[in-house]
This record gives structure tokens, sequence and C-alpha cells, in this order.
């Protein structure tokens, strides 16, 4: 992998010995790649994880979430920041989120349902909710699934205070749950304008940088 600054996986499900065969997994660092500009060393210098999944599972990275929050009317611009929705974005939602479901078995898997649930930072609970009509997600594939969800009065994301929702996915498949995947995200808005430069919630925001 030749970025040190982004994380991947490799699937090693065909190397694997299985029964009570033991199986030792090595990690090789090759640092005579070229370097970044700042640092020309090498290591693992971070974590290293082994996942296991059923073979109907919720593809590396693959969630996409995007939120559309109202935020308050900018007195100095008299607009609304929130980006505009979609075309064909549902009334009353402001969430959406594109879920992939990959198959990596032999053969169909039927029945196949998404569950996506959001979590309150600060209570723990579930605030919005929705599964997914059945899917047919074909042997070998992966297959994409938009969910839209409403939160009501959600908190928004900003420099004092990042609040981070959690959404929690869960795969099943004819009621049986096959994988459950956790991935954070915020509400916020952003607008960046010619003339007057960058809004985060409909708040003007300097950016300094070098």
């Amino acid at each position: 992998w030749a970025n040190g600054y982004t994380s991947f996986q490799v699937d090693i499900t065909e190397y694997l010995n299985y029964g009570n065969n033991k199986n030792v997994i090595a990690v090789l660092v090759n640092v005579h790649n070229p370097n970044a500009r700042w640092y020309a060393g090498g290591g693992i210098y971070r974590n290293v994880w082994m996942t296991v999944t059923d073979p109907v599972h919720v593809e590396f990275n693959g969630t996409y979430i995007s939120t559309y929050p109202d935020v308050p009317t900018v007195a100095a611009t008299g607009k609304k920041t929130a980006p505009e929705k979609p075309s064909g974005f549902p009334a009353g939602k402001n969430v959406v989120i594109d879920t992939e479901v990959t198959n990596t078995s032999s053969a169909q898997a039927g029945g196949v349902t998404v569950t996506q649930e959001v979590i309150d930072p600060d209570t723990k609970q579930v605030v919005a909710s929705d599964t997914s009509q059945s899917v047919n997600v074909a042997a070998g594939k992966t297959q994409k699934v938009t969910q839209y969800l409403n939160v009501s009065n959600p908190k928004l994301w900003n420099l004092e205070e990042p609040v981070s929702y959690t959404m929690r996915t869960t795969i099943k498949k004819s009621g049986t749950v096959l994988d459950t995947y956790l991935t954070t995200f915020g509400f916020k808005s952003i607008t960046i304008t010619p003339n007057d430069g960058f809004y985060l919630n409909g708040e003007y925001v300097k950016l300094n940088g070098v």
C-alpha cells in the first residue's frame, strides 16, 4: 500500500488454514517506496485489526452519509445557508445514507435487509431508524442500498462542540443478523461564497492556514 496516510484492507480468506490448523499472520512494512515530504522513516504506527465477517456484510468503508440540517437565517446575507437537497430527496428527511452490501459467497443472497439506526451522542438512545425493503445480492457482487431518515432538532457539529452522532447499520438475511457496522457523522452546513468566504452553520469562520 503506497499511501501511509490512508487505511486499507486485505481479504485473506483464501489464505487461511481452517479446522485445528494454526494461522500466523505477519504484517510487513516495505520502506523502499518514495517518501512523504516531511517524514522519511517507516514502521507500523497505526492500529492493525483482524476483522471477521459473514460472507454478506457491509463493504470496507461501505457507508456514505450526507446531512441537510436547517440552520438559522444569516442576517448579513439574508439567505439560508443549508445546502440544497438533491433532486428527489424526500420531504421531511434530513439524512441520507448509502450502504454498500457485499456478498463474497458463491451463491446469491436473498431476503437481505439493511436497518439504519441513528444514536444520540448524549442519551445513547435511537432517535431515528429505517429498514429497507429486502434485496437480492448476487454472488461475488456489491449492491448499494439508499435510505433516508429524519432526526428532529439535531445538535449541530461546530468548532466549539463537535457533536457526533452514530449510525448503526445492521445487515439481516431472513431476519438473522449477519453484520453490524458503526459510522460516526455530524449535522453541519457549509457554504463558501466568492465575496464573503466560509460559513459554518450560518456563522462566518475565518480560515487560517499555511
